[in-house]
Order: C-alpha cells, then sequence, then structure tokens
C-alpha cells in the first residue's frame, strides 16, 4: 500500500471543517492586544492559576467545559406551580448554553389546554427575573415523554443568582411530569 502526503485542502472533503482552532499556550492572565496578539473566536487558552481550559467566544473568555444544575425533576398538578430557588456560583458571571426540558402530559393536552414551561433566573433577593426560555406543551401527544430543549434567549442573564422554574396552565391540561436541567459557562476573563 502507498502512503502519500496529502493537502488539508486534498482532504477537506473528508472533514466537516478545516479550520483550525488557535492554542494561544497557558499562563495567569490571558492574552491580550498588547501581547500583540488579535483575538478570534474559538482561541484556546489555559489559565494555570485557574487550572481550567477557556475559549474566547469573540467577546470573552469562557470555560471550555460546562456546568449543570437540575432544576426538577417533580410531578406538578393544574394551576399555577414553581419549583424551589437553586443557587449558581456568584464568583463569576455565567453564559447559559443551553436548557434541556424534557416533559410528559398525563391527560388533556392540547391548543387550548398545555402548559407554559418558564426557566428563570433571579437577582440575589428574589424579587426581580427574567425568563430566558420558555417552551410550551401545546403541540406535544398526550402521555408521551417529549423533548423540548433549547438554547436560552437571553444567555448572559442580568440577574443571575437563584434559577427556578414556573409550569402555568392555559385551560385545563392534564398533570405534568418535568424533569428540566441548566448547562452553563463561566465567564473568566
Amino acid at each position: 500500500m502507498s502512503q502519500q502526503l496529502r493537502t488539508r485542502d486534498e482532504i477537506a472533503a473528508y472533514f466537516l471543517d478545516k479550520t483550525i482552532v488557535r492554542d494561544l499556550g497557558r499562563g495567569a492572565a490571558f492574552p491580550t492586544a498588547a501581547d500583540g496578539i488579535t483575538l478570534t473566536t474559538g482561541d484556546r487558552f489555559f489559565r494555570t492559576d485557574m487550572m481550567w481550559h477557556a475559549v474566547y467566544d469573540g467577546a470573552r473568555w469562557l470555560t471550555a467545559h460546562t456546568e449543570s444544575l437540575v432544576l426538577l425533576p417533580r410531578t406538578l398538578n393544574v394551576g399555577t406551580t414553581s419549583s424551589p430557588l437553586y443557587a449558581v456560583r456568584q464568583d463569576y458571571a455565567i453564559a447559559v448554553v443551553r436548557y434541556a426540558v424534557y416533559a410528559r402530559v398525563s391527560t388533556t393536552n392540547n391548543g387550548s389546554n398545555y402548559w407554559n414551561i418558564f426557566c428563570q433566573s433571579f437577582n440575589l433577593p428574589a424579587t426581580t427575573n427574567d425568563n430566558p426560555y420558555i417552551p410550551s406543551t401545546s403541540g406535544s401527544t398526550v402521555n408521551t415523554w417529549v423533548d423540548l430543549s433549547g438554547p436560552a434567549s437571553t444567555p448572559i442573564p442580568t440577574n443571575r443568582t437563584w434559577f427556578a422554574v414556573q409550569a402555568i396552565t392555559s385551560g385545563s391540561p392534564g398533570q405534568l411530569d418535568l424533569g428540566v436541567t441548566m448547562y452553563y459557562r463561566l465567564i473568566i476573563g
């Protein structure tokens, strides 16, 4: 079998993406324009003081890893129901990557009788909140688990001390079984 060296352009069709991720090294401070570097989206750097890999998103440095916060699972009956408030670490701001929402309505669920699921973020005294993601069960099949997951409409919430889920009925839907997990990265630079 003969082996040949091929250029990246020659083999590009075999790969989804041929762009290069730049590794800018390691250190106790992120590289800046003062270091003679023009940062681009996707640049990577290892913070030796934090022991974290970081990725540049075009505006800020985020942890390369995601963290998760499980907000529920629970069973909710007709009416307005809220989960307890769950805290995330406060030493860094967060960037919400995605909400994983899995739901099942046991009986009546249609275009007139459904649940709206408010994924919420609150300030410290829990007096002000944002609703960065609001899926609905209106198009879901009765007694079938459905994936209502999606990205946050506000990835960097202003109010970020507490997180909760509130489910509000429209009409008279059946009992709701619900599981929600929030995935996020820390803003570290």
